[in-house]
């Protein structure tokens, strides 16, 4: 969350208590269990084949995500 909290300019995120997650997490189908534990994964297989992602950062991946965002222009006058 810090990486996309960063990459979206803002300074401080909502907490998410567990009991948010437990009525979330049905809702967007995935268990718990996945949103509550970080795994560090090396994608072995796919890069011995000579696979090249676009963007090998979180940070570039989101970035490039949030740049195709249409962004809804707010006019104060």
């Amino acid at each position: 969350m810090e990486t996309f909290r960063k990459v979206t300019g803002q300074i401080i995120g909502l907490p998410a208590y567990k009991w948010m997650l437990q009525i979330g997490a049905p809702l967007i189908g995935t268990q718990l269990e996945l949103v509550l534990k970080s795994r560090w994964v090396i994608p072995t297989r796919i890069l011995e084949t000579g696979f090249q992602f676009k963007h090998p950062l979180l940070e570039e991946a989101l970035s490039d995500i949030i740049s195709k965002v249409p962004r809804k222009q707010y006019h104060l006058f």
